[in-house]
C-alpha cells in the first residue's frame, strides 16, 4: 500500500509531518486504495480541478485525461465561479458519469488532491449515516455532488481505485504526463472551455436517516410501570338542569 501524507479532508494542504498509512476502507465500499496488481491494465482516468482569479473574477476548471484515450479524448469543462474544492469533486463527478456512459464497472481515478480521495475512500460511508455532518457538526460542503457521485457508483456497480499522484511533481513518468495534461486544462479552460452545470434534480436522493436523542434528564427518570391488565374507561353522559331549559322557541321537555 502507499504512503500518503496526512491530510486534513477540511483542507487540501498536506500536513508537513512524517508520512502515514491510509486507513483501510470499509469492505463493503465502493471505493478502494490503488493496488498495482488490481489496477493492472484496468481503465484509468487523471482528474484535475483548479480556481483562481482572472481579472478579480473567480474562475474554475476541470480537466480529465485518460489513459490510451480510452473509453473517449480528454476534456474540459468551465465551471464558472466556484472553490477549487468544488472543482475537484467535480471532476470526479465527470468521470463516473463517463464511465456509466460507456458501462465502465471499473476504474483507476488519479487525482492530486487528497481532498476529494479521502473523501471518497473514508469519509462517505460515515457522512452517510450522520446527516452529512462533519466532525465539528457542520454540513459537508458539497454535498449534493457527493451524492450524485455515490448515487452513480451504489446504482452502476460502479468499483472505484482511488491512486494519489503528486502535483506538479518533478519525476518523470506516466503520472506527471497526464496529471499535468490534466491540470494544463483545467487552467486554460476555466476561461473558454465549455460550461458544465451540475443539476441535483437528476440524482435522487437517499432517505434522510433518522437519529434518536436521548437526554441527561430522560436516561435519570424512572422507567414508568407497565399497566396490570387490559384498561378500560366508562364515559356517562351528564346533564344540569341549565342544558334542558328551552332557549329561544324550543319546547320545554320537562314533566
Amino acid at each position: 500500500m502507499e504512503l500518503a501524507a496526512c491530510q486534513s479532508c477540511l483542507t487540501d494542504s498536506a500536513d508537513t509531518g512524517s508520512p502515514t498509512c491510509d486507513p483501510e476502507p470499509p469492505e463493503l465500499s465502493c471505493h478502494r486504495y490503488f493496488n498495482d496488481n488490481v489496477c493492472k491494465d484496468m481503465i484509468t482516468a487523471y482528474v484535475d480541478g483548479c480556481s483562481y482569479h482572472h481579472d478579480t473574477v473567480l474562475r474554475a476548471g476541470v480537466g480529465v485525461v485518460w489513459v490510451n484515450d480510452e473509453p473517449c479524448e480528454p476534456l474540459s469543462f468551465n465551471l464558472g465561479a466556484q472553490t477549487s474544492q468544488y472543482a475537484e469533486v467535480a471532476g470526479i463527478l465527470i468521470v463516473l458519469q463517463l464511465a456509466v456512459e460507456h458501462k465502465i464497472h471499473a476504474l483507476t481515478i488519479c487525482t492530486d488532491s487528497n481532498y476529494a480521495r479521502l473523501s471518497f475512500s473514508c469519509h462517505l460511508p460515515l457522512w452517510k449515516r450522520n446527516g452529512f455532518l462533519t466532525s465539528n457538526r457542520k454540513p459537508v460542503k458539497h454535498k449534493d455532488l457527493f451524492l450524485a457521485c455515490d448515487f452513480l457508483t451504489s446504482n452502476h456497480d460502479l468499483q472505484i481505485y482511488w491512486k494519489k499522484v503528486r502535483g506538479h511533481s518533478r519525476i518523470p513518468g506516466p503520472d506527471k504526463m497526464f496529471n499535468d495534461q490534466a491540470d494544463s486544462l483545467a487552467k486554460q479552460l476555466a476561461l473558454t472551455g465549455s460550461n458544465w452545470n451540475f443539476e441535483p434534480s437528476v440524482f435522487p436522493l437517499p432517505p434522510v436517516p433518522l437519529v434518536c436523542a436521548v437526554t441527561r434528564a430522560h436516561s435519570r427518570a424512572p422507567p414508568r410501570p407497565a399497566p396490570l391488565g387490559p384498561v378500560s374507561a366508562t364515559v356517562a353522559p351528564a346533564f344540569s338542569d341549565s342544558d334542558l331549559q328551552p332557549q329561544g322557541g324550543d319546547v320545554d321537555i320537562r314533566p
